[in-house]
Order: C-alpha cells, then structure tokens, then sequence
C-alpha cells in the first residue's frame, strides 16, 4: 500500500523491519518479498544500485528454488531498474526474458506488463516500429484495466510522434489521458 500511494520513505523503512524481523523468524521466502519491495521503494527514489543489490539478492534465493515466475516478477522490476539507468541493452534482454516467462505460464497481465517495459527500452533504442507492436499487443491484454492500458496508449502516441504522424500521436495522447 505504502509504495502503492508512492509513500516511499515509509515503504523502504517498513520493508526494511519486515526483512529483518522475517528474518528472525525463519521466513527466508518472506525475506525475499520484503526485499523486493525494498528494491522498487528504492528504485522509485533514485537509488539503483540499492534496488539493483536488492533485486538480484532476491532473485537468487527464488532462482534456487525454481520459482521462475518469481525471478521472472523480479527481473522485470530489474529491467525497469536497468532503462532509467541507461542500460538499454541489459534491460532489452532481461525483460525479454521475463515476459518469455510470464507468456510461458500464461499469465497475461504480467506478459502485458513485460511488454510495456520491453517497448519503453525498445523505444528509447529508436527501434519505433518494433516498440508500436509490442503495445498494441500489451493493450489487447489491457483494454480493460485503464491504471495500465494509458501507459501502452503514451507509448503508441510517442511512436507515432517519433514517425511524424502527429494526428495518430495526439489520437493515442487522449486515449491516454481518457485512461
């Protein structure tokens, strides 16, 4: 809830105890959780490599035990990490791989959301026509749920944009703001 309503000083302290009380109760699974949400507080706050050490310290003890959905949850937030930094190509390839996963389960709200991510980094690589068809396909999954459908009609506003195609661009800019 705390990261939810971006109260982020609050959510690093909170998931911080938790990690440590977690801890002192034998909860390892738990640990990890806490140390994920940890990692996005971070993340929204600027401190990526905190978030990174984080992600990656979490996404061990799940990669250990074979949850892949869990690591798969964990590296999109890595990917994520990974584009604000600038490292467009690490995060290309992680969120790729995430959204390989969730497809492969068939979770399709969380292979929509590996696919907003994946066209963002796509976007910002200058690769328009591959980014536009990686939303289109994560709005046929979100059409319903406006809290994330806006991001993939931003997303095809900027493509059209970045093609000169102002009208289509200012078309999917109102869908966005109607989201």
């Amino acid at each position: 809830d705390y990261l939810a309503l971006n109260l982020l000083p609050e959510a690093m302290e909170l998931a911080t105890e938790a990690q440590d009380t977690l801890a002192r109760q034998g909860m390892p699974r738990y640990v990890a959780l806490a140390a994920g949400n940890r990692a996005v507080a971070a993340r929204k706050m600027g401190r990526y490599t905190e978030a990174l050490d984080a992600l990656l310290s979490a996404r061990d003890f799940f990669a250990e035990r074979g949850a892949t959905v869990d690591v798969a949850r964990l590296d999109l937030e890595r990917a994520i990490c990974l584009r604000e930094t600038g490292d467009l190509q690490a995060a290309v390839t992680v969120a790729t791989e995430a959204m390989k996963v969730f497809a492969d389960h068939g979770l399709p709200l969380q292979t929509a959301h590996a696919r907003l991510t994946l066209a963002d980094c796509l976007l910002a690589l200058g690769e328009v026509d591959r980014a536009a068809s990686l939303y289109l396909l994560a709005l046929e999954a979100l059409g319903e749920i406006p809290s994330l459908a806006w991001r993939a009609h931003n997303g095809l506003g900027q493509a059209a944009e970045a093609r000169g195609q102002m009208g289509e661009a200012y078309r999917h800019y109102q869908e966005a703001i109607v989201c």
